[in-house]
């Protein structure tokens, strides 16, 4: 069985991109992800740097691809939960991924 990206931690300083709608979940910013891992990742979480815990993390509800600065990002929604979140997984600079 090959592996697959569950969980994000992107450093994503000061909420930049981030948005709340009306409903309680949160839109991130615009991210370079591969499309493979774009579709299968589970959770998200949000730090002002690696070495603090997140300030926005949760399940992710959807994603949609966007063309941005001539290159496809992805933004996704995701359904908050309470519980900050410490940096794991492989990955180096801003983002950090945990695999299956």
């Amino acid at each position: 069985m090959s592996k697959r990206v569950v969980r994000m931690h992107f450093v994503c300083r000061g909420r930049l991109g981030v948005k709340s709608p009306e409903n309680g979940d949160f839109e991130t910013g615009v991210w370079k992800v591969s499309a493979k891992n774009a579709m299968a990742v589970q959770e998200i979480a949000l730090h002002d740097s690696r070495s603090e815990a997140s300030y926005l993390q949760g399940e992710v509800m959807s994603r949609k691809a966007t063309q941005h600065n001539g290159a496809t990002r992805y933004i996704f929604t995701v359904r908050p939960t309470t519980t900050p979140l410490i940096w794991s997984g492989n990955g180096t600079g801003e983002k950090g991924y945990v695999w299956s």
